[in-house]
């Protein structure tokens, strides 16, 4: 059970969290894409290599989240 004081505020936090999961997350599928995209031999199938973008997409803007979050965290003195 978790305690909750009056006033309190969790949800910028959470939200933080869970940017940072999803920027971990995206750079270990972006990782794991491009590794594959290297290994593969066809040269027309670039399944592999458009999953990396995405991964990197979805890192960079988990990045812009974190900061964004942090920013407000920052400014609103929570």
């Amino acid at each position: 059970m978790d305690t909750q004081f009056y006033g309190e505020t969790l949800l910028p936090g959470k939200i933080g969290q869970f940017f940072i999961v999803l920027a971990f997350a995206a750079s270990v599928l972006s990782a794991i894409s491009y590794f594959f995209a290297a290994q593969n031999k066809n040269l027309e199938d670039r399944s592999w290599q458009t999953l990396g973008r995405i991964g990197f997409l979805v890192n960079w803007a988990s990045v812009i989240g974190v900061g964004a979050t942090l920013f407000y965290l920052i400014l609103n003195h929570y």
